[in-house]
């Protein structure tokens, strides 16, 4: 009887932890890009006034230039422009740790916490998100639209697997250099590779698109979620009155029900047979 519960109780074991890999993963990830993200912002506090206002005013020269040249960015998962001499001067570009970081991006309704490195390359995006080259910096201002991007549905990291999950209406915020920037979700569409029309500058606005491949497992489409700039205060209002998703409160209630019931499971297992109290 004792080996047929502890057989049912491995069982039920694997079981859970299929069904909470996603959370545990997501959590695991987010502890090691906090450590990442913490140095970053150690290093950022440590600029001067002069030396951060220099590095914000060269990504916006950079942004008037692209603005200039009316020039498209290209798939974000494409690649192909890490070896070109703009491209080695753009890496120079925001990167106060000197490891490639531009910002980081926090989405509260998916719990996203990413550091933004530099490209799209293969290796960028195994790290964290990537910011497109070829697309405004992160920096905001009127006539910029930036755009990040990051995998779907990777084995031990969640990164963008939650962003079909974001609604128009939804937030997501960059900090870069300190500076805090609040994005709306006004629009949410899904297109092929080649639909790179939808990330050209608008002339007047402040926007940000996050990017992924989709669907699942099969990244023939592009998930595109577009934000616009909003002040941060007002931000900071919506985000006090918004609710937690659906979706993170029910993966949520599932892995505290699957700690509790391992719990009974366990205690049951433990507990002497009737059996054996009798001969007690």
């Amino acid at each position: 009887m004792k080996r047929q519960r502890l057989i049912f109780f491995l069982f039920l074991l694997v079981g859970m932890g299929f069904l909470n890999y996603p959370f545990v993963s997501q959590w695991v990830n987010q502890r090691n890009q906090s450590k990442v993200i913490y140095e970053y912002e150690k290093k950022a506090e440590k600029l001067s006034d002069t030396g951060k206002q220099k590095l914000l005013g060269e990504a916006r020269n950079y942004n008037s230039k692209l603005r200039a040249g009316r020039v498209l960015p290209g798939d974000s998962f494409g690649g192909g422009a890490e070896e070109t001499s703009a491209y080695r001067e753009y890496q120079k570009l925001l990167d106060v740790s000197g490891d490639g970081i531009l910002c980081y991006l926090e989405i509260p309704s998916i719990e996203v916490f990413l550091p933004v490195f530099h490209g799209t390359s293969e290796h960028v995006l195994e790290q964290g998100a990537g910011h497109l080259f070829g697309s405004s910096l992160p920096v905001g201002g009127a006539g910029t639209h930036a755009v990040i991007a990051a995998h779907t549905g990777i084995a031990t990291r969640m990164f963008f697997t939650d962003l079909d999950q974001m609604k128009t209406g939804d937030l997501f915020f960059l900090n870069v250099l300190g500076e805090k920037l609040a994005y709306l979700v006004d629009q949410i569409v899904t297109v092929t590779p080649d639909r790179t029309d939808l990330l050209r500058i608008e002339e007047g606005k402040d926007q940000v698109t996050l990017v992924t491949c989709t669907p699942y497992g099969i990244n023939s489409h592009r998930l595109l979620v577009r934000g616009k700039r909003i002040p941060y205060r007002e931000a900071q209002k919506r985000a006090e009155q918004a609710k937690e998703s659906g979706f993170l409160i029910w993966r949520k209630r599932v892995f505290v029900l699957s700690i509790l019931f391992l719990g009974a499971a366990g205690f049951w297992l433990l507990k002497p047979s009737k059996r054996k109290e009798e001969k007690g």
